[in-house]
């Protein structure tokens, strides 16, 4: 996936606009603290993408 379509895509996949979505991931490096670059946001979002379209894994509703 191409850095300037993660997130577009990953907003889809997740049903979140690319704002939010990035604002989470954001988030969720603030207790690993500084550095937090875009690089480790998008590998976050795309390693969070890959899970989530793991083969047999069930949406929790």
């Amino acid at each position: 996936v191409k850095e300037r379509e993660l997130l577009d895509g990953a907003g889809q996949a997740f049903r979140m606009k690319s704002a939010a979505l990035l604002q989470r991931v954001t988030e969720l490096g603030r207790p690993l603290g500084s550095p937090w670059t875009q690089d480790e946001k998008f590998a976050t979002l795309a390693a969070w993408l890959a899970l989530a379209s793991k083969p047999g894994r069930t949406r929790r509703e």
